[in-house]
């Protein structure tokens, strides 16, 4: 899904990029993702869908770190 070639310029580097299937994989992905979110805002609206997000960042961020 992704190449690996180190950095020419900076050997600490590594460069990162997707491969055609890694591209495909990854269209397919935004393309569910956008029809989840369509369905979403037309079930319950955007200012909630908007309003959910917000929250659950709010609740990843308070919990990031905490142990299992």
């Amino acid at each position: 899904y992704v190449e690996r070639v180190p950095d020419t310029e900076d050997r600490r580097r590594m460069i990162v990029t997707l491969t055609e299937r890694g591209g495909a994989a990854a269209a397919v992905s935004r393309a569910a993702v956008d029809s989840i979110d369509a369905a979403l805002m037309a079930d319950v609206g955007v200012a909630a869908v908007a309003n959910m997000r917000s929250v659950i960042g709010a609740l990843a961020s308070i919990t990031d770190g905490v142990d299992d």
